[in-house]
């Protein structure tokens, strides 16, 4: 169902994602050999010269038949005191679409990385994983000094690890592919890193912070189910631009087109979130929706010649 209302909001993370899933304990022991699915402990993706570019939504006229697509009588609001629609003056954009992806002076390519699936990063380490990989449901503590570099098979998707300590002199470097780190937590004293504001990552990476509910109970350290920072944290991904718009047009229920007043390089499968018009709007109260988009088009309504952005959502 869709809401009236004046504000389209999206969320849009970056590459890295946080959230949190219950559990309640680790498996695995710190000492068992854990093993990555790498070619070999020297293998490293393979990154492009420049990354991929941002899609470019095609430009279509909407079919006639559509019940979704505004007709003479239900025409386009623009200029409008409750600001439904200003289009053309309501604010610049940053366009982003088809442009490729900033890729330079990338930390994951930089000289003087170790594997995080090579036992031999592992050899000098003070923990009792001395010459092992890290296991499943274990403690790491990154090796002193060291430059750590996670590739994408680095690490088993299916680990729970215990608390990441990535000590004041070391750095944990997550590279550009589909990456998925999960754990109890990270102390992070020295640096914890994807991509930089020159590159930009263009795949996924997902971290999980994992715990009991109750294990957060204050006075609990800021690493349990979170990520503590007294070091750097410096994490960059694909910038979609806008992150909200207004929308162009209300948004009825059972419509599977909404129209916005932005041109944006969302895409296909990202959440975006509807806000409520209610006067009401609380965690345990509220109107607010959540769809995922389907597609992103260029249109031109009610033949009025103005172009906006409809976004197909499921429904």
């Amino acid at each position: 169902m869709m809401m009236n209302g004046k504000t389209f909001v999206v969320i849009v993370a970056l590459v890295v994602l946080s959230h949190y899933h219950p559990y309640d304990g680790f498996v695995g022991l710190s000492g068992v050999m854990a093993a990555s699915s790498c070619a070999s402990p020297t293998y490293r993706d393979t990154y492009p010269s420049s990354g991929p570019s941002y899609p470019q939504p095609p430009t279509v006229q909407m079919p006639s038949g559509d019940q979704s697509v505004p007709s003479f009588s239900n025409p386009l609001t623009q200029n409008h005191w409750s600001e439904v629609a200003n289009i053309g003056s309501y604010r610049p954009t940053i366009d982003y679409r088809g442009q490729p992806y900033v890729h330079s002076s990338c930390p994951h390519t930089q000289s003087g990385l170790v594997n995080w699936h090579d036992p031999a990063t592992w050899t000098s380490t003070t923990t009792v994983l001395a010459g092992n990989l890290p296991a499943n449901g274990a403690n790491v503590i990154l090796p002193e000094g060291a430059s750590v570099l996670v590739s994408s098979c680095s690490i088993d998707p299916s680990f729970v690890f215990g608390l990441i300590t990535i000590p004041t002199t070391s750095k944990l470097i997550i590279g550009d592919a589909n990456i998925n780190i999960s754990a109890s937590g990270f102390d992070v004293r020295g640096s914890l890193l994807a991509g930089s504001s020159s590159c930009r990552l263009g795949n996924k990476v997902t971290i999980t912070l994992v715990g009991a509910r109750a294990a957060q109970a204050l006075p609990a350290p800021g690493h349990v189910k979170g990520i503590s920072v007294t070091g750097t944290i410096d994490l960059h991904g694909a910038k979609y631009s806008p992150t909200w718009t207004r929308l162009a047009m209300t948004a009825n229920i059972g419509d599977r087109y909404i129209y916005i007043q932005d041109k944006v390089n969302w895409q296909a499968g990202q959440r975006i979130v509807i806000t409520t018009t209610e006067l009401k709007d609380s965690r345990d109260w509220h109107r607010n929706e959540e769809r995922t988009i389907v597609n992103v088009l260029l249109t031109s309504l009610g033949g009025s010649g103005t172009m906006v952005t409809a976004i197909q959502v499921d429904t």
